[in-house]
């Protein structure tokens, strides 16, 4: 890469979002976590509630609803038929007490086309920021995260199959010639359903029906990479910030 920046948030991706959510709340917005939507109400081509498990939130003619989530759950919620497809992630947080780092030489981070291994990436995070370890005084120090994709159709989130990708990687992370399988270890695992857009020879015919037939909703915008279809990449993500602030 030439001429290019790249960088890591010293206290990890979320806190660059937990310090928005901040700055949001402090200027009056809120924010309703935790809450799942099942569906949307539309009434003469404009959104008059959004519908979750437990409660409704009935929408005024004077709102307008952005929407920012991934355009196939959105088509769902709409009752609108959408063939587009995903891949997801299964992310493998993994330390144990070696204490040194993981990764040989200076490499922060290795691609595997082993059909050995589940896992696609591993990368430690520590060998690019030395704020991420864990805690320099404990036993558990760096640390290694492995993502193993998964195929997501028509927003079924396949969790049988997920379970398995996660005891195939840690074995396959045990099974590393510079893991140390003897050490104590540890693990998390974190799952991203909506990461990587199937963008196949037909995905651009489905993509502009469904387009066509959620902007019949007078009152909803769509914005952002996961409501365009396009890989969530955190600085894609930042720049489509700016430029719509921007326009």
């Amino acid at each position: 890469f030439d001429n290019q920046f790249c960088a890591v948030s010293r206290k990890g991706t979320g806190n660059i979002f937990n310090e928005m959510k901040g700055f949001c709340e402090s200027r009056g917005c809120k924010f309703l976590l935790n809450n799942e939507i099942k569906d949307i109400q539309i009434i003469n081509n404009r959104i008059s509630s959004i519908n979750f498990i437990d409660h409704n939130i009935l929408i005024d003619n004077s709102c307008k609803i952005v929407n920012t989530l991934p355009i196939t759950l959105l088509s769902k919620w709409l009752g609108i038929s959408c063939n587009l497809k995903y891949r997801g992630v299964v992310s493998t947080y993994f330390t144990n007490t070696q204490n040194d780092h993981f990764l040989p030489k200076d490499y922060s981070w290795l691609y595997f086309q082993d059909n050995h291994y589940r896992f696609n990436r591993i990368t430690e995070p520590t060998k690019m920021c030395k704020d991420l370890c864990l805690d320099s005084s404990l036993k558990y120090k760096n640390y290694l995260i492995s993502e193993a994709t998964f195929g997501v159709n028509k927003n079924n989130i396949p969790w049988l199959e997920i379970e398995n990708i996660k005891k195939e990687c840690i074995e396959g992370i045990l099974d590393l010639p510079f893991i140390n399988r003897e050490k104590n270890y540890i693990f998390t695992h974190n799952i991203e359903p909506y990461v990587y857009p199937i963008q196949d020879q037909d995905f651009k015919l489905e993509f502009k029906r469904t387009i066509l037939e959620i902007s019949k909703v007078e009152n909803l915008s769509m914005i952002g990479a996961s409501s365009e279809f396009q890989y969530s990449d955190m600085q894609v993500i930042f720049r489509k910030s700016k430029d719509f602030i921007q326009d």
